[in-house]
Protein backbone atom coordinates (compact mmCIF):
# COMPACT_ATOMS: atom_id res chain seq x y z
CA UNK A 1 0.00 0.00 0.00
CA UNK A 2 1.33 3.57 -0.66
CA UNK A 3 2.28 5.81 2.44
CA UNK A 4 -1.10 8.09 3.76
CA UNK A 5 0.91 11.52 3.50
CA UNK A 6 0.10 13.61 6.12
CA UNK A 7 -0.01 17.45 5.24
CA UNK A 8 0.15 19.25 8.68
CA UNK A 9 4.20 19.94 10.20
CA UNK A 10 4.62 17.28 12.60
CA UNK A 11 4.66 19.45 16.46
CA UNK A 12 7.22 19.31 19.20
CA UNK A 13 5.77 19.13 22.08
CA UNK A 14 8.14 19.65 25.07
CA UNK A 15 7.38 20.19 28.91
CA UNK A 16 6.92 23.61 28.72
CA UNK A 17 4.82 24.17 26.14
CA UNK A 18 3.06 21.14 26.58
CA UNK A 19 3.26 19.73 30.37
CA UNK A 20 0.41 17.53 29.72
CA UNK A 21 1.68 15.73 27.35
CA UNK A 22 -1.62 15.59 24.94
CA UNK A 23 -0.44 17.58 21.94
CA UNK A 24 1.16 14.52 19.89
CA UNK A 25 -2.51 12.54 20.87
CA UNK A 26 -4.33 14.94 19.83
CA UNK A 27 -2.69 15.71 16.68
CA UNK A 28 -2.64 12.18 15.61
CA UNK A 29 -6.47 11.88 16.15
CA UNK A 30 -7.08 15.36 14.27
CA UNK A 31 -5.09 13.80 10.99
CA UNK A 32 -6.23 10.74 10.96
CA UNK A 33 -2.88 8.75 11.71
CA UNK A 34 -3.22 5.17 12.44
CA UNK A 35 -0.99 4.21 15.35
CA UNK A 36 0.54 0.75 15.48
CA UNK A 37 0.37 -1.49 18.92
CA UNK A 38 0.88 -4.72 17.07
CA UNK A 39 3.02 -7.37 19.33
CA UNK A 40 6.15 -6.99 17.12
CA UNK A 41 5.98 -3.32 17.72
CA UNK A 42 5.45 -3.96 21.39
CA UNK A 43 8.23 -5.87 21.89
CA UNK A 44 10.46 -3.33 19.56
CA UNK A 45 9.85 -1.40 21.98
CA UNK A 46 10.62 -3.62 24.70
CA UNK A 47 7.20 -3.22 26.65
CA UNK A 48 6.34 -6.89 25.41
CA UNK A 49 9.27 -7.60 27.59
CA UNK A 50 8.17 -11.77 27.43
CA UNK A 51 7.65 -12.47 23.73
CA UNK A 52 9.74 -15.37 22.27
CA UNK A 53 8.53 -14.42 18.74
CA UNK A 54 10.13 -11.49 18.20
CA UNK A 55 13.22 -9.20 19.11
CA UNK A 56 13.77 -5.71 20.73
CA UNK A 57 15.11 -2.86 19.16
CA UNK A 58 18.44 -3.07 20.13
CA UNK A 59 18.87 -6.73 19.25
CA UNK A 60 17.36 -6.84 15.98
CA UNK A 61 19.32 -3.25 15.07
CA UNK A 62 22.27 -5.29 15.96
CA UNK A 63 21.88 -8.19 13.71
CA UNK A 64 20.54 -6.19 11.06
CA UNK A 65 23.98 -4.18 11.28
CA UNK A 66 25.94 -7.52 11.76
CA UNK A 67 24.18 -9.20 8.49
CA UNK A 68 25.33 -5.80 6.32
CA UNK A 69 28.87 -5.41 7.69
CA UNK A 70 29.76 -9.15 8.13
CA UNK A 71 31.41 -10.91 11.00
CA UNK A 72 34.59 -10.15 10.20
CA UNK A 73 34.10 -6.41 10.12
CA UNK A 74 34.93 -3.73 12.31
CA UNK A 75 31.05 -3.43 13.42
CA UNK A 76 31.78 -7.05 14.64
CA UNK A 77 34.84 -6.09 16.55
CA UNK A 78 32.52 -3.23 18.36
CA UNK A 79 29.56 -5.57 18.57
CA UNK A 80 31.44 -8.37 20.46
CA UNK A 81 30.84 -6.88 24.11
CA UNK A 82 27.49 -6.16 23.80
CA UNK A 83 26.04 -8.79 21.43
CA UNK A 84 25.55 -12.45 20.71
CA UNK A 85 27.38 -12.88 17.18
CA UNK A 86 25.59 -15.88 16.17
CA UNK A 87 21.87 -15.29 15.02
CA UNK A 88 21.20 -18.92 14.73
CA UNK A 89 18.56 -19.38 17.33
CA UNK A 90 16.69 -15.26 17.18
CA UNK A 91 13.66 -14.61 15.37
CA UNK A 92 15.60 -11.98 13.05
CA UNK A 93 13.78 -12.63 10.31
CA UNK A 94 10.18 -12.87 11.61
CA UNK A 95 10.60 -9.84 13.59
CA UNK A 96 11.80 -7.86 10.11
CA UNK A 97 8.79 -9.28 8.86
CA UNK A 98 6.67 -8.18 11.06
CA UNK A 99 7.56 -5.10 10.93
CA UNK A 100 8.05 -4.53 6.99
CA UNK A 101 3.89 -5.88 7.65
CA UNK A 102 3.09 -3.44 10.21
CA UNK A 103 4.79 -0.51 7.39
CA UNK A 104 3.00 -2.00 4.39
CA UNK A 105 -0.54 -1.08 5.87
CA UNK A 106 0.15 1.77 8.24
CA UNK A 107 3.37 3.99 6.79
CA UNK A 108 3.18 7.54 6.57
CA UNK A 109 5.27 10.46 5.20
CA UNK A 110 5.08 14.06 6.59
CA UNK A 111 5.87 17.43 5.25
CA UNK A 112 9.38 18.25 4.28
CA UNK A 113 10.17 20.46 6.89
CA UNK A 114 8.76 18.22 9.99
CA UNK A 115 11.15 17.39 12.40
CA UNK A 116 12.00 14.52 14.62
CA UNK A 117 14.89 13.40 17.04
CA UNK A 118 16.63 10.59 17.93
CA UNK A 119 19.16 10.62 20.70
CA UNK A 120 22.32 8.29 20.37
CA UNK A 121 24.97 6.51 22.70
CA UNK A 122 27.99 4.25 22.58
CA UNK A 123 25.86 0.91 21.55
CA UNK A 124 28.02 -0.31 17.95
CA UNK A 125 25.01 0.51 15.64
CA UNK A 126 25.70 4.01 16.93
CA UNK A 127 29.18 3.72 17.28
CA UNK A 128 29.90 2.59 13.71
CA UNK A 129 28.73 6.29 12.19
CA UNK A 130 31.24 8.07 14.45
CA UNK A 131 28.61 10.77 15.34
CA UNK A 132 31.49 12.59 17.02
CA UNK A 133 33.51 13.26 13.70
CA UNK A 134 30.60 13.58 10.97
CA UNK A 135 30.74 16.67 8.96
CA UNK A 136 28.24 18.41 6.46
CA UNK A 137 28.07 16.86 3.53
CA UNK A 138 28.52 13.03 4.64
CA UNK A 139 26.56 10.36 3.54
CA UNK A 140 25.49 7.62 6.01
CA UNK A 141 23.04 4.81 5.93
CA UNK A 142 21.26 3.05 8.97
CA UNK A 143 21.06 -0.68 8.20
CA UNK A 144 18.60 -1.13 11.16
CA UNK A 145 15.11 0.50 11.80
CA UNK A 146 15.23 3.90 13.29
CA UNK A 147 13.30 4.80 16.31
CA UNK A 148 12.96 8.81 16.84
CA UNK A 149 10.45 10.95 18.81
CA UNK A 150 8.76 13.95 17.68
CA UNK A 151 9.83 15.49 21.50
CA UNK A 152 13.18 16.72 21.52
CA UNK A 153 13.12 15.76 25.69
CA UNK A 154 12.54 12.07 25.62
CA UNK A 155 14.77 11.67 22.56
CA UNK A 156 17.67 13.50 25.29
CA UNK A 157 16.82 10.57 27.43
CA UNK A 158 18.65 8.45 25.35
CA UNK A 159 21.89 10.43 24.55
CA UNK A 160 23.47 10.04 28.09
CA UNK A 161 27.36 11.51 28.64
CA UNK A 162 28.83 11.16 25.18
CA UNK A 163 26.65 10.26 22.66
CA UNK A 164 24.56 13.06 19.89
CA UNK A 165 21.40 14.37 19.63
CA UNK A 166 20.35 13.57 16.01
CA UNK A 167 17.83 15.65 14.50
CA UNK A 168 16.14 14.50 11.21
CA UNK A 169 14.22 15.98 8.52
CA UNK A 170 13.13 14.85 5.30
CA UNK A 171 10.37 13.08 6.25
CA UNK A 172 9.00 13.10 3.35
CA UNK A 173 11.17 10.74 1.75
CA UNK A 174 11.03 8.00 3.86
CA UNK A 175 8.13 5.44 5.36
CA UNK A 176 7.51 6.23 9.00
CA UNK A 177 5.01 4.51 11.48
CA UNK A 178 3.57 5.80 14.23
CA UNK A 179 3.61 3.80 17.62
CA UNK A 180 1.12 3.93 20.02
CA UNK A 181 1.94 7.02 22.30
CA UNK A 182 2.81 5.16 25.67
CA UNK A 183 5.35 5.20 28.44
CA UNK A 184 8.20 2.75 28.33
CA UNK A 185 9.13 2.31 32.32
CA UNK A 186 12.85 1.06 30.65
CA UNK A 187 12.97 4.38 29.86
CA UNK A 188 14.58 7.37 32.15
CA UNK A 189 12.02 9.63 32.88
CA UNK A 190 9.65 6.93 32.33
CA UNK A 191 6.67 8.93 33.04
CA UNK A 192 7.03 10.80 29.99
CA UNK A 193 5.57 9.30 27.22
CA UNK A 194 7.95 8.01 23.75
CA UNK A 195 5.98 10.22 21.42
CA UNK A 196 7.79 7.58 19.12
CA UNK A 197 7.60 7.90 15.55
CA UNK A 198 9.30 4.39 13.97
CA UNK A 199 11.82 4.89 10.41
CA UNK A 200 11.72 2.61 7.68
CA UNK A 201 14.97 0.22 7.74
CA UNK A 202 18.34 1.13 5.38
CA UNK A 203 17.03 5.34 4.74
CA UNK A 204 19.98 6.98 3.48
CA UNK A 205 20.63 10.23 5.01
CA UNK A 206 23.15 13.58 4.55
CA UNK A 207 24.21 15.42 7.02
CA UNK A 208 23.73 18.94 6.80
CA UNK A 209 25.14 20.54 10.24
CA UNK A 210 27.00 19.56 13.39
CA UNK A 211 26.37 22.18 16.19
CA UNK A 212 29.13 21.50 19.02
CA UNK A 213 28.14 20.58 22.66
CA UNK A 214 27.92 23.56 24.75
CA UNK A 215 26.83 23.49 28.52
CA UNK A 216 24.08 20.82 28.98
CA UNK A 217 23.38 20.37 25.36
CA UNK A 218 24.63 17.23 23.52
CA UNK A 219 26.38 17.96 19.99
CA UNK A 220 23.70 17.54 17.64
CA UNK A 221 23.73 16.56 14.14
CA UNK A 222 21.23 17.21 11.60
CA UNK A 223 20.67 15.14 9.26
CA UNK A 224 18.19 14.65 5.52
CA UNK A 225 16.93 11.68 4.59
CA UNK A 226 17.61 11.42 0.72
Amino acid sequence: MTAKTITSRLPNPDILSDPDWTLWNEFIESQGIPTCSEEVVRRYQNIEQDSWRYLEARVLNHFLNLRHFGRDSYYAELAEDYFDLEEEEYPVDASVAGLEAVFAFKACRFTSDSVVFKGVSSEPFYKIHAFEDVQPGQMLQFHGFVSTSVCRDKALDFVHKTGSLLVIRGLDLVDCVVLENLTVQTTANAHVPEHEVLLWRSVMMEVLQVVPATGHSPREVHLKAV
